[in-house]
């Protein structure tokens, strides 16, 4: 069942505790929508979720969130200036999900550009992942299990992290399993920073 208010008209969301919460929906498509000075867009327990084309600016918190879900497509959205303690870019990929593909997205000025947590078969591609001085955390991976399922099978493949914090860097927790990093480009223009593991 479906409960989505946007099938991407382009709506515009503003001042809500969330932009939007999408629980146990099959085939969402959520695309094409600005969202600014607002909460995060929160996609739980879905099979086939599709974000993707969306702009969000100044999001207390992640700008969008994928909890649980199975055979997602995250792509081509942006995310600029997130001014929350815990404002990072995106927090695809986080307790539970499996299956999902998150490419060509594009984070600037996060303290951490991306997270996941206990979640397996994920792909990365062709991100832009630029993080802060504040923090400067391009990718947390962090450690951890939920419902029995461990981080497993990620691919890491032609992305890009760069940190503006001279003690940047990416974060590949020590329960993955199955990792591959290629083709990436790691960056930190002010030579600190260091793949942690």
């Amino acid at each position: 069942r479906d409960r989505s208010p946007s099938r991407g008209l382009g709506d515009v969301y503003k001042t809500q505790a969330h932009a939007g919460v999408f629980y146990e929906s099959h085939n969402l498509l959520f695309t094409r929508n600005t969202t600014y000075e607002s909460g995060a867009t929160l996609v739980s327990r879905s099979e086939n979720p599709e974000l993707s084309y969306n702009y969000l600016t100044r999001i207390a918190g992640s700008g969008m969130q994928s909890y649980g879900n199975h055979n997602g497509f995250l792509h081509h959205n942006t995310h600029e200036n997130s001014h929350d303690n815990h404002g990072n870019g995106f927090t695809f990929g986080y307790l539970g999900n499996d299956g999902l593909t998150i490419e060509h997205n594009y984070v600037r000025n996060a303290n951490i550009g991306m997270t996941a947590q206990a979640s397996k078969n994920l792909t990365y591609r062709y991100n832009v992942l630029i993080a802060n001085e504040e923090i400067g955390t391009t990718f947390a991976g962090w450690n951890g299990t939920h419902d029995g399922v461990t981080p497993d099978n990620l691919l890491f493949e032609n992305n890009t992290f760069v940190s503006l914090s001279e003690n940047g860097n990416t974060v590949i927790g020590t329960n993955y399993t199955n990792v591959v990093m290629r083709n990436n480009i790691i960056a930190w223009p002010n030579w600190g920073g260091a793949i942690c593991t």
